[in-house]
């Protein structure tokens, strides 16, 4: 009898080394393609990396949770600033660069530029973005028609010196054609101003849209820059409460709590309230009183922005005790003397005059916003808090439209 014998299976052909490092490699390219791809959508990076807001003022870095000295650099960061005796509380969402504002970026203008540069004033604290200075000139230049494009550059707590050294860095990364500076009251006097700002030229690091992520955010960390997520980080509260080192009611032994309106101090020792303002009603006073010293300040920006033909104007904005006692009479809770019962007098308003002799020299258009707050007041139109120092939205969008109708006469 005859077997048919089954043929044998052919062995399974061997992967040479080549292919396997082949599989290798093409493994390792997949995985390092999908971590690139994680990185970038987890950790955003700005296009400009040396350009943030504490740069210009420690403020926010004093003030985080997180404690002194601990945040390099804000990005995508958020803060409650709290007025808990005017039944209002604002939440700021900042961008990359710690501003708020929406993201940038730094493409040369399509329309006309203008910045906006300022305190928190221009920052527009506890309001909206939609109902800030900069925000209400740029919606009445819509309109009317106009096309332009704002950039709000408002920091909490600087001045002088640090509009100077804002005005030096971004004006070369926006290129705009025109930059507001909205002063306020507590900007003056000018105090040490640096003279030798604009010697320092300001070169913007861009970041290598090439470089892997992890190795940027491996130099970020080196150089104490904040790594960012693609989210805005829970919010910090701005206005420290009594535990906290910086809060200067702690600090200070020469506060006399017995003088104090007992509602108004217990919300700023819980932080719902800024503890700056207890007896700022006399040093508004003090200050007031005082040159304004603002030649320096306002010669060297002018003289910079002259030669990058940048057209410059400079607003005035009056604390709330310039134009109306009933805002002095409200503050008097806030106050160790309780003897002051007005601020609207001229010897109060020596600032606005003096601005305006020094614009009127180096022809700069100037603005003081004094009479027509002190206007609307008077029709009964109120304009800032009663107890937070800074405007009321309406305030601020009243503001801002009159600011644009001024630069654009009819």
């Amino acid at each position: 009898m005859t077997v048919d014998a089954t043929p044998e299976s052919p062995a399974p052909a061997k992967l040479s080394t080549k292919a396997k490092l082949a599989g290798v490699l093409l493994s390792v390219v997949f995985f390092l393609l999908v971590l690139e791809a994680a990185t970038r959508a987890l950790f955003p990076i700005p296009k400009v990396l040396n350009f943030n807001r504490i740069e210009y003022s420690k403020m926010a870095s004093i003030q985080s949770k997180k404690g002194p000295g601990a945040i390099r650099y804000l990005g995508n960061a958020s803060y409650y600033w709290n007025s808990k005796p005017d039944g209002v509380e604002n939440l700021h969402l900042l961008n990359l660069y710690g501003f708020r504002s929406s993201e940038w970026d730094f493409d040369a203008p399509t329309k006309e530029r203008i910045l906006f540069i300022g305190d928190s004033f221009i920052e527009g604290v506890l309001a909206k973005p939609d109902e800030t200075i900069s925000s209400a000139f740029e919606q009445k230049a819509t309109e009317t028609g106009e096309a332009i494009d704002v950039v709000r550059l408002g920091i909490n707590g600087i001045g002088p010196t640090q509009y100077a050294q804002l005005i030096r860095d971004a004006t070369p990364l926006f290129n705009p054609s025109k930059i507001v500076i909205v002063f306020f009251a507590n900007d003056f006097p000018v105090v040490d101003f640096d003279e030798t700002i604009f010697q320092k030229e300001f070169t913007p690091e861009f970041a290598n849209p090439l470089l892997p992520r992890l190795l940027q955010l491996a130099a970020n960390f080196k150089k104490r820059r904040t790594i960012c997520f693609r989210w805005t980080s829970s919010p910090f509260n701005y206005s420290p409460a009594i535990h906290e080192p910086f809060n200067p009611i702690a600090r200070d032994p020469l506060y006399s709590m017995t003088a104090f309106d007992s509602n108004l101090l217990n919300h700023a020792l819980q932080g719902d309230y800024n503890p700056w303002l207890f007896n700022n009603l006399s040093r508004t006073k003090s200050r007031l009183k005082s040159p304004s010293n603002a030649t320096p300040p306002l010669r060297a920006i002018h003289e910079f922005l002259k030669k990058k033909n940048v057209e410059l104007s400079i607003v005035y904005t009056p604390s709330k005790y310039q134009i109306s006692d009933s805002y002095t009479s409200s503050a008097l809770g806030l106050n160790d003397r309780k003897d002051i019962a007005s601020l609207l007098n001229e010897k109060y308003q020596r600032h606005a005059r003096e601005l305006d002799a020094i614009c009127t020299e180096l022809s700069i258009p100037f603005l003081d916003l004094t009479p027509t707050l002190q206007q609307w007041e008077s029709e009964g139109l109120t304009n800032y808090w009663q107890f937070d120092d800074h405007m009321r939205p309406e305030g601020f969008t009243r503001t801002g439209e009159f600011i644009y109708q001024w630069m654009n006469p009819k």
